[in-house]
């Protein structure tokens, strides 16, 4: 019953194309229309002919079925297709159909208000959710109504001759006929064991009080959503700290493990979205964590590792840890996720700790300390690509470890807005440098020491106020170059494509990155480009942000099918890597600060006229790009001091553009009359920084425009790095 948060997350993201509200198939009983091309629910519809329930959806009584058709299954979760194939024999079929099979009609508008429940041909309940769902990203916020059962959304509705078809984008999973306290008691699944969890409740019944303020609502509640530590979760606990919970205590933890009237599944929900517990001084935070689903509840974050368990009074969500119940210190619990963190192990950052000069270690060990905790595959990254062993780089090991800890205010990120522009900052122990933390693409990120990281396990609570953030980079220290960091963004792959195209990449490799050559670690996110250009693709990339805005005037009947210049604008790498040249050597590389267009404004530019006309002249449209390249210069904007004063700099193509910034969340870039926002700044890169704009600055002038000595400044820097090259080689030989 593993339903995979990758896949919630991808359901939310179908919630944003368009979605057919009906399509009339009256012509047909409801067996005819599941075997039409037009619902293609064959797989559904045979399992009908074998458990003999196939007359009852030709006959005249009307009914409604939420079905799945045969492409949802086959691009279903292997765990999902794998529970739905084991399901064999005709009586355990019929059983799981009649599940998603109502005797009556009913369409999407008849489920009542938000929530719902509906009961089934073999009496289980079945969960309707009616929401709005957002997406947001750098371009803004989407989204659309959606409709779910048990956490699978509609995507279509067919009006057949006796009842209604929903068809579903997921396979539903079965529904157990347990309420929830009995399928603690006795778990359907074998896989799942739950003795230690028993064991808590009996313990509870000791003091009648307290167990009946807390356990029987599992029970006697029609809807709740249960949150339930696996055996490895509480075994994690020592002996001792988890026999020591009774009574009140116990009671208390117990009722933060569920919501009571609400059966909350994990495929619509967004990102810091609460609910109240059973305990009434604490809400559960759901948060979003590269798609992962995390829930923070009385003061701890656990992952939801099986989600979407779906019984007869709600569902049920396994959890990595115990809700509630803090018992190490940081320095602990550093320790304790070296041996448990399973691929958030903290190993290596322990061993830093472990070599720390002394007052150093007494930071970390003294009460309410807050800190950045890098995962052991953050610091390999830097042995694996830039060759950097901290262990025997003591100076680096200072810098990074005080990056790491905090100096003001405790920072708990669950609680911030889920809004872009809410930033806050916070003083670590470096010079007094700040870290940034934010919130953007349903997840929270930290930008400190100009390293980018995302924070994949959020405020990890410690006693004595103590609380870790968990990370996937090392503050301070990047591990990708320029061309890099911009290829592992999702929202810059087309503008990245772009760049490949002409020939940019190249200029701004650092030589001293990956220099083994080892591959890089795969992406967390699907390429749909398939390296193309914006306009080489047979659709708009970015349908949410620019949903039907040109169905039939602009581009009417697709006048650019595949590629509109195959041989000319982005042919099969026109531009070799041996064209275009890398700025710099491998001991003395180029440093660059580049404003790099997100995939709106590239998308935007090309609507243009002028802007299409540049895109099919690539060393013209090369020149653009360069034009927001600042060269030889690493200009970090979180730590440019002057308000509402601009700063004035020489791009690399030797024109003048300038740097504004009018508040502490706001910056533009300046050339001639345009400008553009920065959205997000100061990504470090090995060779660099990257600053992402929402605009690209070219006008009509551009077309016109003499471009032919516009390679004076990259020359010279390349000129200038041979030189420095030679001299550092000459110092060498004198020794």
């Amino acid at each position: 019953m593993d339903r995979k948060n990758s896949c919630a997350f991808l359901v939310v993201l179908l919630t944003l194309s368009s979605v057919k509200c009906l399509e009339n198939l009256s012509n047909m009983n409801i067996m005819q229309a599941m075997a039409s091309t037009n619902v293609g629910a064959q797989k559904f519809a045979s399992w009908a002919e074998e458990a003999l329930i196939a007359s009852l959806l030709r006959g005249t009584v009307a009914y409604t079925v939420f079905v799945f058709n045969d492409t949802a299954f086959n691009t279903a979760p292997v765990e999902d297709r794998q529970i739905i194939n084991s399901i064999s024999g005709n009586e355990a079929k019929r059983e799981y159909l009649e599940t998603f099979i109502l005797q009556a009609e009913r369409n999407t508008d008849s489920f009542p208000g938000k929530s719902s429940t509906a009961t089934s041909l073999n009496g289980r309940t079945l969960f309707i959710e009616r929401r709005r769902i957002t997406f947001t990203d750098l371009g803004g916020t989407y989204g659309t109504e959606g409709v779910f059962m048990n956490g699978a959304m509609v995507d279509t509705t067919f009006r057949c001759s006796n009842g209604y078809i929903h068809r579903l984008v997921q396979p539903p999973l079965p529904v157990s006929s347990k309420n929830a306290y009995l399928w603690v008691t006795q778990p359907d699944l074998p896989s799942i064991n739950t003795v230690l969890f028993k064991e808590m409740l009996i313990r509870l019944q000791q003091d009648a009080q307290f167990y009946n303020d807390a356990v029987p609502a599992m029970a006697e509640r029609k809807t709740l959503t249960l949150f339930l530590p696996t055996q490895t979760a509480l075994s994690a606990i020592p002996v001792t700290k988890r026999e020591a919970l009774t009574g009140r205590l116990l009671s208390q933890y117990i009722k933060m493990h569920y919501l009571p009237d609400n059966a909350v599944f994990t495929s619509y929900l967004e990102h810091q979205e609460s609910y109240q517990t059973a305990d009434t001084q604490t809400r559960a935070i759901f948060m979003r964590s590269n798609e992962k689903m995390l829930v923070r509840s009385g003061g701890v974050t656990a992952q939801i590792t099986q989600g979407n368990i779906t019984v007869q009074n709600g569902v049920i969500h396994l959890i990595d840890r115990m809700l509630g119940y803090v018992y190490f210190n940081v320095r602990e619990q550093i320790n304790d996720m070296c041996t448990t963190g399973g691929l958030s192990t903290t190993c290596k950052f322990k061993a830093l700790i472990d070599q720390a000069t002394p007052d150093i270690s007494t930071l970390v060990s003294q009460n309410g300390v807050n800190m950045f905790v890098p995962t052991d595959n953050a610091i390999q990254m830097l042995m694996t690509y830039r060759g950097i062993d901290m262990n025997q780089n003591r100076t680096m090991m200072d810098y990074v470890l005080r990056l790491c800890i905090l100096k003001d205010a405790d920072l708990e990120v669950s609680r911030f807005n889920n809004n872009y522009d809410i930033r806050q900052r916070r003083t670590t122990r470096y010079n007094d440098f700040l870290a940034l933390v934010y919130n953007d693409r349903n997840d929270t990120w930290v930008n400190n020491g100009n390293v980018r990281g995302r924070i994949v396990r959020p405020d990890i609570d410690c006693t004595n106020n103590g609380r870790i953030q968990l990370i996937d980079a090392v503050p301070g220290v990047p591990w990708m170059d320029i061309p890099t960091t911009i290829e592992y963004d999702e929202y810059l792959l087309y503008t990245w494509n772009d760049i490949k195209a002409t020939g940019l990449n190249n200029y701004l490799r650092d030589m001293s990155f990956n220099m083994n050559n080892m591959p890089l670690p795969s992406k967390t996110f699907k390429d749909n480009t398939y390296g193309q250009n914006v306009f080489g693709t047979t659709q708009n990339p970015f349908s949410t942000q620019y949903p039907n805005l040109y169905p039939n005037t602009q581009y009417p009947n697709n006048p650019y099918p595949n590629n509109q210049n195959p041989n000319i604008q982005y042919p099969s790498n026109q531009y070799p890597s041996s064209n275009q040249g890398t700025c710099g050597t491998q001991y003395s590389p180029c440093q660059f600060t580049f404003f790099v267009p997100n995939g709106t404004a590239t998308y935007n530019y090309g609507l243009t006229g002028f802007g299409q006309t540049i895109r099919r002249d690539s060393a013209r449209y090369r020149y653009i790009l360069r034009r927001l390249i600042i060269p030889n210069q690493v200009i970090s904007l979180e730590r440019m001091p002057t308000f509402g004063n601009s700063q004035r700099y020489t791009s690399d193509t030797g024109e003048e553009i300038m740097i504004k910034k009018e508040t502490e969340n706001t910056v533009r870039l300046l050339w001639g009359s345009m400008s553009a926002r920065v959205i997000m700044w100061d990504i470090g890169a090995t060779n660099g920084i990257v600053h992402i704009i929402d605009n690209i600055l070219s006008d009509t002038s551009d077309l016109s425009r003499d471009i032919s000595g516009s390679t004076a400044t990259s020359s010279s820097i390349f000129v200038i790095s041979i030189v420095s090259c030679l001299w550092i080689v000459l110092q060498r030989l004198e020794y």
